[in-house]
């Protein structure tokens, strides 16, 4: 189990790399919103979060992927 202290800084660390634009930490941020674990329960900015994947990865990716 994490500490509040080590949660914190996962955020602070998914954060910085989201907007450097790692997709994974889009998932990771979009989850902790949109479930309100950890951090203020936030739906409509979950959506914001995990919509910024499409910028990130191109369609190519996510059609191969599949």
């Amino acid at each position: 189990m994490m500490t509040q202290f080590e949660f914190d800084q996962a955020v602070e660390n998914w954060t910085k790399a989201w907007q450097k634009g790692d997709p994974r930490s889009c998932y990771f941020l979009g989850r902790l919103c949109f479930e309100g674990d950890g951090v203020p329960k936030d739906e409509a900015k979950a959506v914001e979060i995990w919509s910024k994947v499409d910028a990130f990865w191109p369609k190519a990716y996510w059609q191969k992927r599949r």
